[in-house]
């Protein structure tokens, strides 16, 4: 799988503006995902900018310092070289909508239409774009608002909901009153797949009433069936937990509040977990990595400490040719 996160997306757009021409007049974003491309464009390039309704109507939103002199109400009754961006296209099928509604209308202006993220089978159906991501992918800027996430498996508190205190987390009446009034952090704005969730199953009463009170539509309710907070804790049951539960139903991606959990549900799952805490899509090959470099490390600990032992003479002279090196 591939990812962007919105620095990537930043550095990319970045790296992309001095292949572009230098001629253009304005730059009009596609809603939602191309507006934030198209603001960042248009700041770097000291271009006015415009939504695409507001650019067939003859409005602009924002000038450039460029056009300080120009009359805003009359700049787009002149023709103007126009650079029409979007995130990306994945099937075509959104591009299409724009190229009909632009079709609709007659303009007079020259306009190129471009993607920062193209796909292999889409990449000539635009003008230009900034780079190929072939599939899947997923963007941060859209990771929870998409529609796919009817094939995702949601955490809980840290996703849906801000994480209980310490105080709370008592395993009983202040548990419970967290739970019927905890603080919402993202409700989903369509039906995701299931929630997979650490909170034991005794709570479940609260947790179903939290979720209706709040209009989250889920397929399914996963919760951890144990006696108490502490066997939870001393059996380190979450991960494999959520997991088992990411394998057996066959989601597509794992939505995971903490990064230390989201590494090892990759690893105990050995697929993509998306940590929101440090805006990371964790893959088990990451993991697989990580583990290796891990245990070189700890190989050549032992060595070193072993040659401090064997080869006394060598080890204080290796130590302290580290030593002066560092210093210099």
């Amino acid at each position: 799988m591939y990812f962007k996160s919105l620095n990537n997306l930043t550095e990319d757009i970045r790296n992309w503006i001095p292949s572009l021409d230098k001629d253009y007049d304005c730059v009009v974003g596609v809603p939602r995902s191309g507006m934030l491309v198209a603001n960042i464009l248009a700041l770097k390039l000291g271009l006015p900018m415009a939504d695409l309704d507001g650019f067939l109507e003859g409005r602009m939103l924002a000038f450039g310092q460029r056009f300080d002199h120009v009359d805003t109400s009359d700049f787009l009754k002149t023709p103007r070289k126009v650079l029409l961006v979007d995130d990306s296209i994945s099937t075509g099928t959104a591009l299409s909508r724009v190229q009909e509604k632009l079709n609709r209308f007659e303009l007079i202006h020259n306009i190129t239409i471009a993607v920062v993220y193209a796909s292999p089978m889409t990449q000539d159906l635009c003008d230009i774009y900034a780079e190929v991501v072939p599939h899947p992918r997923r963007f941060e800027w859209n990771i929870l608002s998409s529609s796919e996430v009817v094939n995702y498996a949601f955490d809980l508190d840290g996703v849906l909901c801000l994480d209980p205190t310490e105080a709370q987390n008592d395993d009983g009446p202040l548990y419970r009153d967290f739970i019927s009034n905890a603080e919402v952090l993202y409700l989903p704005h369509h039906k995701i797949g299931a929630i997979v969730t650490s909170r034991l199953e005794k709570f479940r009463p609260e947790t179903e009433e939290w979720l209706r009170k709040h209009g989250v539509q889920y397929g399914a309710l996963h919760m951890l069936d144990l006696p108490s907070k502490e066997e939870r804790m001393r059996l380190q049951a979450a991960p494999k937990f959520k997991a088992e539960c990411y394998k057996k139903f066959e989601f597509n991606l794992f939505i995971e509040s903490d990064h230390r959990q989201a590494i090892e549900i990759a690893r105990l799952s050995h697929r993509f977990v998306y940590s929101v805490d440090d805006v990371t899509m964790y893959s088990p090959n990451f993991v697989a990595n990580k583990l290796v470099r891990t245990r070189q490390t700890a190989t050549r600990r032992l060595k070193l400490l072993a040659s401090a032992i064997t080869r006394p003479k060598w080890f204080v002279g290796k130590l302290f040719g580290k030593i002066s090196t560092r210093v210099k």
